[in-house]
C-alpha cells in the first residue's frame, strides 16, 4: 500500500508580532480563521481530492474537536466531498504521520487517510502548534511509497529532575533524551527496515516536544537536513498534517530516487520512511495553502478561542437535519418553465411562480453582483454581506469570510468555502461564506 493522491491545507493566517509575543511562538505558526475549526480544515483538504462514489476505510486522526468523529465524516458525505466509507477508523488524539502510515500499510483495500492539527494554547503564554490538515488516498503508490514504518514505545526519564514525573516539555531533556537517545534508535530501526542508509536520504522530519537546531541534527545523523513542521512546538502528534505535507513536499523536490524519513517522538516514538512513487517524475497535488494573512483584525481573544460575537440566536436540530442536504450541497433549483435558477432550493419558482421545478446543484464559484457592510450584527468586526452571481446561473447571498485580506468588490472573482457560521443549543451550524478565489 502506497500514497496514491494527496491534498493539504494550511490556515492563511499567520501570527503577527503582537501575537507572537503573547503566545511565545514564532511568527510563521498558521492560525485557523475565527471561523474555521477542525472540520471546515479537514473540508478544504478533502477538496483537493478527486471524489469517488466508495470509500474504503477512513483514517481519522482530529485532535481536540468538539465534534464526534464520525459527525464529521457525516459532515464531510453531506457536502459531497466524500463518498460512503466503508467504516471510520478514530486514531487517538496525540497520534502521529507515522501512526497513519503504519495503519494504513496494513490495509487490505485502499483507503482515506485524514490528520487535522487544531490545538489552541491554554494561555496567553503557553506555546502555539501550527494548525493545518492532510488527506491521502492510499492505494498504488504513485505519489509515495511507505518503505518502512517502525514504533518504539519506551519510558525516557528525566536525569536532571529529581520528581517522579519528567517534564516532556523541558527543552534539555527533549533534546538530550527523546531525541538523542530514541531518535538515533527509532531511524536506525527504519533504515534497516527499508534496506536504506542516511546516504540515501533527503532529510529527517521531526516533530517532539522543543524546536531543534536542525543543522546540529543534520550532523549527527549524517543527512543533508533536518526539518521541523508545525513551528517546533506541542508534544507527540501536535503537527502530525504539517509533518506528513512536509515530508511529500521535501520527497517531491528530492526527486525520483528520493527518500524522507518522519520522526514523531515522544516516551519512545512512531517513525516511517517514504520513498518516491512511480509518478515521482510529475509534480503531485500542491497543499492548498494560500497567501499568508494577518491575525491583528481578530486578536488574542479569538485565537484562544474566546467568543467575540453572540453564537447566533438559534440552531434547530430539526432544520439542520431537513436542510442539510440541500444547504451543505449547495443545491438550488431551475425553473422548466423561465429556465431561471435560484437558492436556496424551492417548491416555486421565484422569478416566474410556476410549480415546474427541479433540484439543481449549484456551482462554488462565481463573480460579486453587489455588497455591504453590515454594522448590526453582533460581531467584534463590521460583517460584509455578499451577493454573488455563481458560475452555471444562481445567485448566492452570504457572508466574507472574517478577516479576508481586504472587502469584496464588484467583479471579484470569488469560491463559496464551508465555514462555522454560529454555534448554539451545543450545536456547530455551518454554512457557505465567500472568499477570493485565488
Amino acid at each position: 500500500m502506497g500514497i496514491a493522491d494527496v491534498s493539504g491545507y494550511v490556515p492563511a493566517y499567520r501570527l503577527d508580532d503582537y501575537l507572537t509575543r503573547e503566545t511565545a511562538s514564532s511568527p510563521d505558526v498558521s492560525v485557523p480563521g475565527p471561523d474555521e475549526d477542525a472540520f471546515t480544515l479537514m473540508w478544504e483538504s478533502l477538496t483537493g481530492l478527486p471524489r469517488v462514489e466508495a470509500e474504503g476505510p477512513v483514517l481519522l486522526r482530529v485532535p481536540d474537536s468538539d465534534i464526534e468523529t464520525r459527525a464529521l465524516v457525516a459532515h464531510a458525505r453531506s457536502n459531497g466531498v466524500l463518498g460512503e466509507p466503508a467504516a471510520v477508523i478514530p486514531l487517538a488524539p496525540d497520534a502521529g504521520a507515522p501512526d497513519l502510515l503504519a495503519l494504513a500499510a496494513r490495509l487490505a483495500q485502499p483507503g482515506l487517510g485524514l490528520l487535522v492539527d487544531h490545538r489552541r494554547p491554554a494561555g496567553a503564554g503557553a506555546p502555539a502548534t501550527a494548525s493545518a490538515a492532510a488527506a491521502v488516498r492510499f492505494g498504488p503508490p504513485r505519489v509515495a511509497r511507505v518503505a518502512a514504518v517502525a514504533a518504539r514505545h519506551t519510558l525516557t526519564f528525566d536525569r536532571w529532575r529529581t520528581g517522579p514525573a519528567p517534564d516532556q516539555q523541558d527543552a534539555r531533556f527533549v533534546e538530550e533524551a527523546l531525541v538523542a537517545v530514541e531518535g538515533d534508535a527509532l531511524l536506525a530501526d527504519l533504515l534497516k527496515a527499508a534496506g536504506r542508509t542516511t546516504a540515501d536520504l533527503a532529510g529527517v522530519v521531526v516533530t517532539c516536544g522543543t524546536r531543534l537546531r536542525g543543522a546540529r541534527w543534520a550532523k549527527r545523523w549524517e543527512v543533508p537536513s533536518v526539518w521541523q513542521a508545525g513551528g517546533g512546538t506541542g508534544g507527540p502528534g501536535a503537527s502530525a498534517a504539517h509533518a506528513l505535507l512536509t515530508a511529500l513536499d521535501r520527497l517531491r523536490a528530492a526527486g525520483p530516487d528520493g527518500a524522507v524519513a518522519v520522526l514523531d517522538l515522544g516516551w519512545g516514538g512512531g517513525g516511517a520512511v517514504l520513498t518516491a512513487g512511480t509518478d515521482a517524475a510529475e509534480k503531485p497535488a500542491e497543499p492548498a495553502a494560500s497567501a499568508a494573512r494577518g491575525t491583528k483584525a481578530y486578536g488574542l481573544a479569538a485565537w484562544h478561542g474566546r467568543a467575540t460575537e453572540a453564537p447566533g440566536p438559534w440552531t434547530s436540530p430539526a432544520e439542520l437535519w431537513r436542510e442539510m442536504p440541500a444547504l451543505l450541497g449547495p443545491t438550488g433549483y431551475r425553473c422548466s418553465d423561465c429556465g431561471g435558477i435560484g437558492f436556496p432550493r424551492a417548491g416555486v419558482c421565484e422569478l416566474c411562480g410556476s410549480f415546474e421545478v427541479a433540484d439543481r446543484p449549484l456551482r462554488r464559484t462565481g463573480v460579486v453582483a453587489t455588497h455591504s457592510v453590515d454594522h448590526l450584527f453582533d460581531s467584534s468586526d463590521p460583517v460584509q454581506m455578499v451577493v454573488v452571481d455563481l458560475d452555471g446561473g444562481g445567485r448566492f447571498f452570504g457572508q466574507a469570510v472574517r478577516d479576508v485580506p481586504r472587502r469584496l468588490a464588484v467583479g471579484d472573482r470569488v469560491r463559496l468555502v464551508l465555514r462555522r457560521l454560529h454555534t448554539a443549543s451545543g450545536l456547530p451550524h455551518y454554512f457557505w461564506k465567500v472568499d477570493l478565489d485565488g
